[in-house]
């Protein structure tokens, strides 16, 4: 059988699509031995592949839930600063009403 020469970018892509789409890591390998991969190296590339990918999705679920937690961050910031402004011009309104009353 004859394969198209992959970079190792590529191939890192096809293992993961492969693996994706329910390919075992037996069978992944086997196709990289065809390429002409000895079956040590295929074993690591695919096992090592594999790893950095789980590691890439779970970093961007990590970054997903911050930007979440920031964006609720945000807003809860703007709340207190909303309440804080209406605390205050109350209390402006209630010492400017007590010290009328008090120059009558």
């Amino acid at each position: 059988m004859t394969h198209v020469q992959l970079s190792l970018h590529d191939l890192s892509q096809l293992v993961v699509m492969q693996a994706q789409r329910g390919k075992s890591r037996d069978e992944i390998v086997k196709e990289l031995m065809e390429r002409g991969w000895p079956e040590v190296s295929a074993r690591q590339f695919v096992t090592m592949t594999l790893i950095e990918q789980q590691q890439r999705a779970s970093n961007a679920a990590v970054q997903g839930e911050d930007q979440s937690n920031s964006k609720e961050s945000y807003t809860n910031d703007q709340e207190s600063r909303r309440v804080l402004l209406v605390v205050l011009l109350v209390t402006a309104v209630f010492i400017v009403c007590m010290l009328i009353a008090f120059a009558h």
